[in-house]
């Protein structure tokens, strides 16, 4: 491979001598950090755990090329796919066997990655589930029943219910948990210090608008007198009940003790919604009480949240006040919300761009007709905003499993570096363990549509006022040539800042920044994202962060 630049984007030589790292016992530096910052609890001493990179895609990056990556230096948290519950135990394992028993070697903790949902087995219509008579189902009962052609009445829906019966969803995690490759793989590895088994969470479960038109079962038991409030918590309750009585079951069917105490059960998009206030309908897509924000965080043990340019959003755009970037400040309430419930929840962040080759509406393609095409660099200034924002544990890519490692590793390199970055910069290590987020006076957030009363007072917004700023109060389609953030340490008069600002259309020059409390700075901002550290007892701007020779050499 060629590199394309000196920024976080610049592409890595191919790995070469796979082999020889999985012969080699030696443990890694990389592999030393790796352990500790992902055994770290949330709230050590020693401040925040130091962010890991990983991925989704469970085809085209196996762990022998991960394992290659660790022992050069790089801070990739291991995954793997998780075993389907119909395939047996070689093919659970496969290639990735001695890369398995290389991280049992070697202490590390590792991922289960589910391309799919478990609960959708239970409508798998080659399954007992899905047959099951009304009473005895897990799935929605149809408020009047529906014939046929040939005059007999269908089965119920296919799609689960809130309302539904318990005992499926037991059995359903038990027929997951305890599969033929999910023993392999615990007889590989039967002593994990922790295993994150993640599902992919978007089961075709039963909307809380949807109970009066859908649910027999709900009307039966409420009627038709409950408002939307009433419908989001008894369906929200519903749903925690059920989806805890699965993974109590899951945890239950894993055969070796050591992963029945330290495997947590993660799920994608489970934080809660991060479009909060974004229009009048939003808590459609929502199950918003006033017990919480959101269900996710009180049935799983960690998030993985995302951070997506989504293509079928074309009024959104990396610059706009309509960004991934002002969705992912709704999730600092999200994530805040979220470590209240459990203070050990394990958060991640899940990155994706937009990316659908062939797709009419590509974000790369859309883009580049509008003259700014997608490039490593400015994917990795729109990473960095979100992982210094959030600061989760884990900056993870999406991209399809069907599409090879070639095409979208440019860009999957742009996550490793920022987050190698922030191990091997000391500036930065700190601001990220220790840092807290600074917030203008004013929310500007320019979601504050039917946001409830108890969440009015909470301020949203972390883009600090530059000098190329368009009117406030912001509109969706207002644009933002820079977006800012920064974290600060110490009380006045000895604070210290780290500034982080990055500029989605192009480099912008000296820049006004005002740091609220403080004073203005002038910066120059880049496309890849631009570190500043600035101390209040001299007031100098200094560049920090920069890419460090050896991310630049070949072969890294």
């Amino acid at each position: 491979m060629k590199s394309s630049g000196m920024f976080c984007g610049c592409l890595f030589a191919a790995i070469a001598g796979v082999s020889a790292c999985l012969a080699d016992d030696t443990l890694p530096a990389a592999a030393k950090v790796i352990r500790a910052e992902a055994l770290r609890k949330n709230n050590s001493p020693a401040g925040r755990p130091l962010p890991l990179a990983a991925h989704w895609h469970r085809r085209y990056y196996p762990l022998s090329y991960q394992i290659a990556r660790i022992s050069k230096g790089h801070h990739l948290l291991p995954w793997m796919p998780t075993p389907v519950p119909q395939g047996d135990a070689s093919r659970a394992l496969g290639d990735n066997e001695p890369g398995l028993k290389k991280l049992r070697k070697w202490k590390m903790p590792f991922v289960l990655i589910t391309g799919g949902q478990w609960e959708a087995t239970l409508y798998d219509h080659k399954l007992k589930w899905r047959s099951l008579p009304p009473a005895q189902s897990p799935l929605v009962v149809p408020v009047a029943e529906i014939k046929g052609k040939d005059g007999k009445i269908k089965p119920t829906a296919k799609q689960l219910s809130p309302f539904g019966a318990i005992g499926p969803w037991r059995e359903v995690g038990e027929y997951w948990m305890g599969s033929p490759g999910m023993k392999a793989i615990q007889e590989a590895y039967p002593d994990p210090p922790m295993v994150i088994i993640v599902s992919n969470n978007e089961a075709n479960d039963l909307r809380w608008h949807e109970v009066e038109e859908k649910s027999k079962r709900y009307l039966d038991k409420y009627g038709k007198d409950g408002d939307g409030a009433f419908k989001r918590k008894v369906v929200a309750d519903g749903w925690i009940e059920r989806y805890r009585a699965m993974l109590t079951a899951m945890r239950g069917a894993l055969v070796k003790d050591a992963w029945k105490t330290s495997s947590r059960f993660a799920a994608y998009s489970a934080l809660g919604p991060n479009h909060l206030g974004r229009w009048s309908a939003w808590k459609t897509y929502s199950l918003i009480t006033k017990d919480h924000v959101d269900p996710g965080p009180v049935i799983w043990d960690g998030a993985i949240a995302e951070y997506y340019d989504n293509h079928w959003q074309p009024q959104k755009s990396i610059w706009g006040a309509w960004s991934c970037q002002t969705e992912a400040m709704n999730m600092v309430l999200l994530k805040t919300e979220a470590l209240k419930i459990k203070p050990e929840f394990w958060h991640e962040v899940i990155f994706w761009d937009g990316n659908l080759p062939g797709k009419t509406n590509d974000r790369y393609t859309t883009y580049t007709e509008k003259g700014f095409p997608p490039s490593p660099e400015r994917y990795c200034g729109w990473v960095q905003y979100g992982m210094w924002l959030l600061t989760p544990r884990v900056a993870r890519e999406f991209r399809s499993s069907a599409d090879k490692r070639e095409r979208w590793e440019a860009y999957f390199n742009a996550i490793v570096r920022a987050v190698d970055l922030v191990h091997n910069d000391k500036v930065l290590a700190r601001f990220w363990r220790k840092g807290v987020l600074v917030q203008p006076s004013e929310n500007l957030h320019p979601f504050q549509t039917n946001v409830p009363q108890w969440l009015k007072d909470r301020n949203r917004w972390y883009h600090l006022h530059t000098s190329l700023d368009p009117k406030y109060p912001l509109k969706l389609n207002s644009i933002l040539p820079v977006f800012t953030l920064a974290r600060v340490i110490g009380e006045k008069p000895k604070r210290e800042w780290l500034l982080y600002a990055h500029a989605p259309k192009g480099d912008k020059k000296g820049v006004e920044v005002d740091i609220p409390g403080y004073k203005k700075v002038t910066v120059n901002v880049s496309l890849s994202g631009s570190f500043y550290y600035i101390h209040e007892k001299d007031g100098a701007v200094k560049p920090v962060g920069v890419d460090l020779p050896d991310h630049r050499k070949k072969g890294a």
